[in-house]
Order: structure tokens, then sequence, then C-alpha cells
């Protein structure tokens, strides 16, 4: 059986995340949800959004910060 897990995007997983976002962009869906919309050019940026996202820090009015939830 194939083991699948989640992981937070890291700089170890960089083009194993911007292939998985190449093949969203190519698929032409909606984001969802929306922290995929999040251009990863500026790869180190998008690590330092999602680092205070969870941290709750710079997020917008209305917004709770991201969770990691243990299951």
């Amino acid at each position: 059986m194939n083991v699948v897990y989640l992981s937070k995007p890291t700089e170890e997983l960089k083009q194993e995340y911007l292939s998985f976002y190449q093949d969203w962009v190519d698929s032409g869906e909606k984001y969802v949800p929306f922290v995929i919309s999040q251009d990863p050019s500026d790869f180190h940026g998008l690590l330092n959004f999602l680092y205070e996202s969870e941290k709750g820090l710079n997020i917008p009015d209305g917004f709770v910060p991201h969770q990691k939830k243990q299951y």
C-alpha cells in the first residue's frame, strides 16, 4: 500500500511544490483553498507568508491564523 501524507512547503520540497502549482495552473481549476493562489515565483516569500499566516501575523481583517491539526 502507498503511504500518502501532507506536508508544508519547505525549501527541501520546493521543486515538488512548484510542480504541484504548475499542474494546478495548467488544469484551469479555481484556486481553492485561497492559499494556492499565492504566486510561488518568490518561494522564500511564499514560505514567509505561510509562516506568518500560521502565527496570525499580517493576516487580513476577519481571517484567523492558519492552523496545523494533528489527527
